[in-house]
């Protein structure tokens, strides 16, 4: 998310795009589900976007001004360096399905990503950065289904903000 969270999460609360440079300046939300979800225990799985989410740009993308609203959704793995839990934070990669309105038609862009986030902060959100190779930027997580302790955390809304670059 981007993603999250590219996935795994989401922005909100005034994070900052990680690397904020040049390109286009996005902000979205969607919501992922987690196979098979966060607990105290650590596991690995996967994280895929329940269905697109919005996306909202402002600049240029392949060379082409953005005049109006697009889609993103994401999918991969997660706990890619280790077992991931709801006290340990996350880890993963994937990939981000974009698509964006330009006076010359919809761009599609697809984006590999890496991302890291944060342990769960009573009850907090979870909050992380995630690199790609077209889509960078900063992600927080809202748990929706699940609270870690009786139940895992299989779904999470994920809102964003990063650059989209050519």
């Amino acid at each position: 998310m981007a993603s999250v969270v590219g996935a795994l999460l989401g922005v909100g609360g005034g994070l900052q795009p990680a690397g904020a440079a040049h390109g286009a300046h996005c902000s979205w939300t969607f919501v992922i589900v987690l196979s098979p979800g966060f607990s105290m225990e650590g596991s690995t799985g996967t994280h895929r976007s329940e269905k697109p989410g919005a996306l909202q740009c402002e600049g240029a993308v392949n060379g082409r001004p953005i005049t109006g609203a697009g889609t993103v959704s994401d999918e991969g793995p997660y706990g890619t360096e280790d077992p991931d839990s709801c006290m340990s934070g996350s880890e993963g990669t994937g990939i981000d399905r974009i698509t964006v309105q330009t006076a010359e038609g919809t761009q599609e862009i697809v984006s590999e990503f890496t991302y890291t986030a944060a342990k769960l902060s009573n009850g907090g959100p979870f909050r992380g950065e995630f690199k790609g190779t077209r889509l960078d930027g900063a992600i927080e997580l809202r748990v929706l289904e699940g609270d870690c302790v009786t139940s895992p955390i299989t779904k999470v809304e994920v809102k964003g903000q990063g650059v989209l670059h050519d």
